[in-house]
């Protein structure tokens, strides 16, 4: 049916309010919910989020009370915050559990209207909540849940005092708004969430970037090639810094794997270092670490028995291997007082700084090693050098102790040379802190001495701590060299030679104990084997060296005792000499007087009143005797255990001896007697040595006895030569009106063979002048001289020519005078009117010295050959005629040959430069002064030859 049109008019009016009112309700929504977009921009926060609404929401609603939460999505049954308003009180919660309708509401995701609570209480099925002011009921209630997605994030409702003031749209409206709400909650969680994750990336890079710099700077630090606790030690300072821990230590594995050693600490107290050095591995916090390979982390240590027994309180322990690869070298303790949860990150990075200290403890191993054999090989090379460079056994022993002490941990360097043969230290020398000590010399080595075991056994010995393991040797007892103090390690290496017997000990001695390890050892020895080496060296070198003096020596004693033809003078130079070759304390030299060794030298001279106390008859007992009948050396290196030796009070003193016998062509001439003052110091060598001087000196004893048995027939050969000679000079020079003459012959100590003669030729009244040198000395040159002029002078009576007179004489002597003897021989005959006739057979040609100072000398033509050589010999005559004032001098070789100290001979130049000067002087004159000329030339030495002068002068008118 149709409805009037004015019904129609009134229902579309009424259509049109109804529009108008939902336009009106429907803008108001958007300008609310515009409102509360805008007031929720910024806010990054639930609670101002609540409180901007709040605002917005109360001119709207009208409420008395509201209730604004957000759900904690890890907790269903809290809400995570919450604001309450209750009229003029607000009050915002955190983490406050739901209520029943809000409760509600979260659960079955639907809003929810109540007209009157009062009235509607019972159809609910739950309490509603109360806040606020609990003097006040709310009567109207309205909630919608905050839905995003499937998600309930929160709710929101609004409560009257009055009935019925909420209808459906107010629902509608607050459906929306809590649509808007939870969109800005959730984008206020997604800043949130967005900052805390900013929070926390920022934290982080802050974290790694502090974790980053702690690691540069730890690799800088070990990067630097410092001592190793010195890395350590900056980095558990660097470690525990940055981790705000306690402290720290590295621990690193002994050889064997059984012990961790304590390598560097931070932060514990000292007692720690003192008592935990190295710990067991086995049963301590650190076995599952080293074992497995893995952190140890303990967030509570407060009742740990462990941190109890060593007095430690600490609460939390982070531990890691410190590994590379496979092989764990040690490991990385932190530890701190306080109870703290260990984060992952800080594990990785206390793992990572792990890793790098095992790194570097590797590298610095390495280069440790490497450091190690460059040290090594450079002492062995300076050893060697030395050795090469040094001959003298200290010396080289010094240079030993230098390239020792440059990486061992040695405070004392010792070595003994020792000597198996007699069983002494031949020498010991000890280098104690830098200074030097002797001991044992020429000394068995005490036979419970660390020395004699190793000396004993070939073998190397080496004790950690001396005093506490030296009860593993019950026959060997600690013997202090030097300084008073004893050594707690020791490391000892035996000196092999090359027949494999020992020559000596190497030893290196600490102050601290655990100074050597097997590697020490292993290079000591590589070292003991060059020493040995160069001590051989040295050894054979001074050996050789020695030998060479002694021969030296030998050779000038022998040529000493060539020159010594004394009795007395012989025996005082052999033992003298005989101390250059086998240094002693005492010697002496019997000869046998038939049946009896007489003492007859002794040295040092001090002691020559014992010289008869040393006599011993050949038939009682006694080493000297033993070394007669045996005619063979004899060395005994301790008298006091030798069944040899005789026992004699005045020479208690002496150890050791030796007797050689004085032997000549068979013959034992005595003994000659070496004697030391302590036991063992003569060797083999001297034996033989001291043979070979007996020898000499055996010959040169011998020599002298002969010698003066010689000199006696000598000086009756040379008294019976000189009365020759004497016999042959004339009397008296023959006189001749115009002719002057003087002659002179100065024999040397041995004659020589010089002769003159000068004698009248009756008819003729002319003078002959004969002078000669025989060949030959002593009795057979002066017979020799006295043939020649006898037969010289017989021939000049039947020859008046100087020619024919030498070739007779010659004639005669080549068939009587033994094969190589001869005379050299000069005759001349000079007449008053001045004529002179000469011929020379081998004599010095003669000089004619002119009036004005002119030389000139006579060389006859013709063969000039001395008498007795050839039969046959065409001697030639020389003429001359003389002025008056001219002077010819006949002259012998000795006069020109004669010499001064510096070997330079007087010559004829010297003697031509007399002749040119002193032509006014007579015969006589110019004779004294030749011969005062030649002795002033010859100054101290003494004349070795004749000296013979003849001078004839043809008178001035």
């Amino acid at each position: 049916m149709t409805l009037p049109v004015k019904d129609q008019i009134a229902e579309l009016q009424q259509e049109l309010a109804a529009l108008r009112i939902d336009r009106e309700r429907n803008l108001r929504a958007l300008d609310i919910i515009r409102n509360v977009s805008i007031a929720c921009l910024g806010r990054v926060s639930a609670r101002a989020i609540f409180e901007a609404i709040h605002r917005e929401l109360l001119p709207v609603f009208h409420y008395d009370a509201a209730y604004f939460a957000v759900c904690d999505p890890s907790n269903r049954e809290t809400f995570r915050a919450a604001l309450l308003v209750d009229e003029e009180s607000v009050e915002y919660l955190e983490n406050t559990p739901y209520g029943p309708l809000t409760g509600l509401m979260v659960r079955e995701r639907k809003p929810l209207l109540v007209r009157d609570l009062e009235r509607e209480r019972d159809s609910l099925g739950v309490e509603p909540e109360r806040f606020g002011n609990p003097q006040k009921r709310s009567r109207s209630w309205m909630g919608t849940p905050l839905i995003l997605g499937y998600e309930t994030v929160g709710v929101i409702s609004v409560q009257s005092y009055r009935p019925g003031i909420y209808d459906q749209d107010s629902l509608d409206l607050l459906q929306r708004i809590g649509n808007l709400l939870a969109v800005a909650l959730e984008n206020a969680a997604l800043v949130e969430q967005q900052r805390a994750l900013s929070d926390a990336l920022t934290g982080r890079i802050a974290a790694r970037t502090r974790e980053l710099e702690t690691l540069t700077a730890l690799a800088e630090e070990l990067a630097l090639q410092r001592p190793l606790d010195e890395l350590l030690n900056r980095a558990l300072a660097l470690l525990t810094e940055h981790l705000s821990m306690r402290g720290g230590a590295v621990r690193l594995l002994s050889a064997d794997c059984t012990e961790l050693i304590l390598a560097a600490a931070q932060g514990f107290p000292e007692e720690y270092s003192e008592r935990l050095t190295r710990l067991p591995v086995a049963g301590s916090l650190m076995h599952s670490v080293i074992e497995e390979r893995r952190p140890l982390i303990i967030d509570d240590l407060a009742h740990s028995s462990h941190w109890e027994r060593i007095g430690l309180n600490y609460r939390a322990l982070i531990a890691v291997p410190l590994q590379i690869g496979d092989r764990v070298l040690g490991t990385l303790l932190l530890v701190d007082d306080r109870q703290r949860v260990i984060q992952d990150q800080e594990i990785e990075f206390v793992r990572a700084v792990g890793h790098q200290i095992a790194i570097a403890i590797e590298n610095a191993r390495l280069f440790a090693e490497r450091e190690r054999q460059v040290a090594e090989l450079s002492a062995l090379s300076d050893i060697s050098h030395a050795a090469s460079t040094t001959l003298e056994l200290r010396t080289l022993l010094r240079h030993i102790a230098r390239a020792l002490a440059r990486f061992m941990r040695a405070d004392v360097f010792s070595v003994v040379v020792y000597d198996a043969e007699h069983d002494i230290i031949s020498d010991g020398l000890s280098i104690d802190e830098g200074e030097e000590h002797t001991f044992w010399q020429r000394q068995p080595p005490p036979p419970d001495s660390l020395t004699a075991w190793v000396l004993r056994h070939r073998r190397a010995l080496r004790f950690d701590n001396l005093i506490e393991e030296i009860g593993r040797f019950p026959e060997l007892s600690v013997h202090v060299i030097g300084a008073e103090r004893t050594a707690l390690s020791w490391l000892g290496m035996p000196l092999i030679g090359r027949e494999g017997q020992p020559i000596g000990v190497l030893m290196v001695q600490a102050y601290s104990p655990a100074a050597f390890d097997a590697r020490d050892e292993q290079f000591l020895a590589a070292v003991a084997r060059q020493v040995a080496l160069h001590v051989q060296n040295v050894m054979l070198f001074a050996a050789e060296q020695e030998a060479r003096r002694t021969a030296d020596t030998l050779r000038e004693v022998a040529r000493v005792l060539s020159a010594a033809f004394s009795s007395g003078e012989v025996l005082k130079v052999i033992l003298r000499e005989l101390k250059k070759v086998i240094p002693y304390d005492s010697a002496s030299i019997m000869l046998r007087e038939g049946r009896i060794l007489r003492a007859a030298a002794v040295a040092p001279e001090t002691i020559a009143t014992r010289l008869d106390a040393l006599n011993r008859p050949l038939d009682e007992p006694g080493a000297a005797v033993w070394v007669v009948k045996h005619k063979q050396p004899l060395l005994i290196d301790d008298i006091r255990t030798s069944s040899i030796w005789a026992p004699e009070p005045h020479i208690s003193e002496i150890r050791s001896w030796i007797g050689v016998p004085l032997v000549v062509r068979g013959d034992v001439l005595g003994v000659l007697n070496i004697d030391a003052n302590e036991r063992a110091r003569f060797t083999k060598r001297d034996v033989e040595v001291a043979q070979v001087f007996a020898d000499n000196a055996a010959i040169a004893i011998e020599n002298a006895r002969l010698y003066a048995e010689s000199i006696a027939r000598r000086e009756q050969e040379l008294e019976i030569a000189r009365r020759i000679q004497a016999n042959l000079f004339p009397r008296e020079l023959p006189h001749r009106q115009g002719i002057a003459l003087a002659a002179r012959c100065l024999p040397a100590r041995e004659v020589g063979g010089d002769f003159f003669d000068c004698f009248a030729l009756g008819e003729r009244k002319a003078v002959a002048v004969m002078i000669g040198d025989a060949s030959g000395k002593s009795v057979a040159g002066a017979l020799l001289m006295a043939m020649a002029r006898s037969v010289g002078r017989a021939e000049a009576i039947d020859h008046e020519e100087p020619a024919l007179v030498l070739r007779e004489t010659n004639r005669s002597m080549a068939h009587d005078v033994p094969r190589g003897t001869f005379v050299a021989l000069c005759y001349a005959t000079i007449d008053p009117s001045g004529r002179m006739a000469v011929a020379n057979a081998g004599q010095l040609t003669p000089v004619l010295v002119r009036a004005d100072g002119g030389i000139e000398y006579l060389y006859p033509p013709g063969p000039t050959l001395p008498l007795g050589i050839q039969p046959d010999m065409g001697y030639e005559t020389l003429a001359v005629d003389l002025a008056p004032g001219d002077t010819v001098l006949f002259f012998t070789d000795g006069l020109v040959e004669a010499h001064n100290a510096s070997g330079e001979l007087f010559g004829f130049e010297r003697l031509d430069a007399i002749l040119s000067t002193c032509t006014s002087l007579s015969p006589h004159a110019l004779i004294d002064r030749i011969i005062a000329e030649v002795q002033a030339f010859m100054g101290n030495v003494p004349q070795h030859d004749d000296m013979t002068l003849v001078v004839v002068q043809i008178g001035r008118d």
